[in-house]
């Protein structure tokens, strides 16, 4: 009896210390977090990324692309610049959003598990009307989408890239670009 007791009393004070443990990380991952946001002005909706060798994000990364031609700024290490998803459109900013000038940008190429109809991929400049006519094509392997404008020349302005969300509870996905005046 003695010895169950203080097995129990034992069990009873290391999951004691262990919940003490987790309460106290848990409070200062919070502090963390709160100085993470407070310190951070500029994050950048976008990242240039490497291609694989036919010029293409790998297979598995799922989002929307910019495809930029060879003549493009240094602030791009490769052809290929990935957008930051959103779920509420308009919300990158003009600090935030990637900047292009009209020649660089060659097309908007959108990577999925599996692409739906080509009417449920827009890309659009914001607050223009009417809309800029888009030529959108899906790939063979029904894997992406490419977007390019039917006259071959990006109109200076807000893009937003709107295409459905994967998963279960569908909805929509947004990116978003400039493409600014040349200069």
């Amino acid at each position: 009896m003695l010895r169950n007791q203080t097995l129990r009393l034992h069990l009873k004070r290391t999951g004691l210390i262990i919940v003490g443990i987790l309460t106290l990380t848990m409070i200062a991952l919070s502090f963390v977090e709160v100085w993470v946001t407070g310190t951070t002005d500029n994050i950048q909706a976008f990242g240039a990324i490497q291609p694989n060798s036919q010029g293409l994000p790998n297979p598995d990364e799922h989002a929307a692309f910019l495809m930029l031609n060879d003549k493009h700024s240094a602030q791009f290490p490769s052809n290929l610049v990935e957008l930051l998803a959103v779920t509420d459109p308009g919300v990158v900013d003009t600090t935030q959003g990637a900047h292009l000038q009209p020649s660089e940008l060659k097309s908007v190429f959108v990577q999925t598990e599996v692409a739906g109809d080509v009417s449920e991929y827009h890309v659009y400049r914001i607050g223009v009307e009417p809309l800029d006519q888009m030529k959108v094509t899906r790939d063979a392997g029904g894997r992406s989408v490419t977007v390019v404008p039917q006259n071959g020349q990006w109109a200076p302005g807000a893009y937003l890239v709107d295409v459905p969300a994967e998963g279960m509870f569908g909805g929509r996905t947004y990116y978003q670009f400039f493409v600014d005046d040349p200069k």
